[in-house]
């Protein structure tokens, strides 16, 4: 874990140097027509034990980089950001499931606890404009939506990281952690895809998903 928080710290210092309720118990609500900059926290929410807050908040979490990723996936004017939005969109699906199941088995019925205050979830969602990525194209739209999802994505990092010291579940650990380790190669990624489009210069070749990033040596 110490590899990671430092990872995760470098990370934060370089890209902001670079790169400038209900809804929970229903599945079937629809995110995609939510204004996720301007939710504010469940009724009571900072009252429920620190796991359901967690999976709740994280889940909204997701749904935002899920619906900001589908957009990109055929709007992005880069391959490079389109496959980039399809991993997001399929990895974090898939999150949302599994936390969807986790909620499930370990709140029963309980009301949302969606928590705007989390460590790093307010600040994270603020940014999010979904309207705007609507009015760009190509290289605008791409680094529209890196200057938008890079702070999305550190909010994320700074949740799990908090998870990895609160939770009282292993399971709930785990899918922390395993959002630091997705995340942080990510967030470097694009933002070395926005340095080099804004320079007008091929992007830097993708680090293998199998490959330790470090980021000592920028």
């Amino acid at each position: 874990m110490t590899s990671l928080l430092k990872a995760f710290t470098i990370s934060a210092i370089f890209v902001l140097m670079s790169c400038g309720g209900d809804t929970i118990k229903n599945s079937a609500v629809d995110h995609s027509k939510m204004n996720h900059a301007a939710m504010d926290s469940a009724p009571n929410a900072a009252d429920a034990p620190y796991d359901l807050q967690f999976l709740d908040t994280m889940i909204v979490h997701h749904q935002g980089a899920v619906d900001m990723a589908k957009v990109a996936e055929t709007k992005a004017g880069h391959d490079e950001l389109k496959g980039l939005s399809r991993d997001v969109s399929a990895s974090q699906q898939a999150e949302i499931d599994k936390m969807r199941a986790m909620r499930e088995e370990r709140f029963p019925g309980a009301a949302s606890a969606v928590n705007m205050d989390l460590a790093g979830m307010r600040d994270s969602m603020k940014k999010m404009d979904m309207a705007q990525l609507g009015t760009l194209a190509g290289t605008d739209f791409d680094v529209a939506f890196i200057d938008q999802m890079v702070p999305h994505h550190l909010g994320a990092m700074i949740m799990g990281n908090e998870a990895m010291k609160k939770s009282e579940n292993n399971d709930v650990k785990i899918l922390a952690e395993s959002i630091l380790k997705a995340q942080g190669p990510e967030v470097r990624k694009m933002s070395d895809w926005k340095m080099a489009w804004l320079r007008g210069v091929e992007a830097p070749a993708p680090f293998p998903a199998n490959e330790k990033v470090d980021l000592d040596k920028r």
